[in-house]
């Protein structure tokens, strides 16, 4: 669990810095890394896991192959799409933002599988969504405040004198007196004859 999530998190900041550092599209960044990653790891996967869908293949026969393979395919492709969509969204996001969004994905996830599979829930499994879920909300109010403070007008304040004390403003709409009339109507300053 913790060195899987540890894991992501370092890809996810390796690859937004290759994708910062480099003048490489991240699709081809994703087709290089997913040719080294089926190069790496398909021996392993084979001898893990290839007596076993060898098993399972000698055992089914007509229609439950063709299903067998057929899924087999989908998961495939779907992975794969997702990969695409992955990398596409960790292109245009921060490192911090997409580990939100991937949070959020995880979390529609579970749903899913806790309505359509009728998954039973756990106290943990409902602490750990809990978490989550208060997780991404705090994130998007402390992004939407920080963003509502950098959106608003900034504050003008009155001249001072260097006792503190506010130098008056008036508004002329006469004559200048003495060309201390500002192109905005304002004066300045007014002397005292």
């Amino acid at each position: 669990g913790l060195l899987s999530t540890s894991a992501f998190a370092a890809q996810n900041i390796y690859t937004k810095k290759m994708l910062r550092d480099y003048p490489i599209h991240h699709l081809s960044l994703l087709l290089e890394l997913s040719q080294f990653a089926c190069a790496l790891f398909f021996p392993v996967w084979l001898f893990v896991e290839g007596f076993d869908i060898y098993n399972i293949l000698s055992v089914l026969a007509g229609g439950q192959l063709s299903w067998f393979i057929g899924m087999f395919l989908v998961n495939g492709i779907l992975n794969f799409c997702q990969n695409i969509v992955a990398f596409t969204v960790l292109n245009l996001l921060a490192p911090l933002s997409y580990a939100v969004a991937n949070c959020t994905k995880r979390i529609v996830v579970i749903t899913a599988s806790l309505i359509f599979l009728r998954n039973p829930i756990t106290v943990a499994n409902a602490l750990g969504m809990s978490v989550a879920v208060f997780g991404v909300l705090f994130y998007n109010k402390t992004k939407m405040d920080s963003k509502a403070a950098q959106s608003t007008l900034p504050v003008t304040q009155a001249p001072k004198h260097t006792n503190g004390s506010v130098v008056r403003q008036a508004y002329h709409t006469g004559p200048q007196p003495n060309g201390l009339v500002h192109a905005n109507g304002y004066i300045s300053s007014v002397r005292h004859l």
